[in-house]
């Protein structure tokens, strides 16, 4: 499961930045989906990860989680502004 959400999100990845390179309208569930695969699949790494205490876990996974949360809201600003954003 973890490498189908991975492929998932790098595969959405690569898409929304072709198309937005492209000049080409992107759909804000579509970014949505590909923050929270993302996060996921590292919360999916964490839980495998054998040299982390449950501490650095949490605080890890805490901290990549706002990262991500954050990139996304500036992503979609920007592409509000640009006005190539479909809500």
């Amino acid at each position: 499961m973890q490498t189908l959400e991975h492929l998932l999100a790098n595969t959405l990845s690569f898409d929304i930045f072709q198309r937005e390179a492209q000049g080409i309208k992107i759909e804000k569930a579509e970014l949505e989906v590909m923050i929270e695969s993302n996060k996921k699949s590292l919360e999916q790494q964490l839980r495998q990860d054998t040299q982390l205490s449950l501490e650095q876990k949490g605080k890890y996974k805490k901290l990549y989680d706002n990262m991500a949360d954050s990139i996304k809201e500036c992503y979609l600003e920007y592409l509000r502004i640009q006005g190539r954003l479909i809500e």
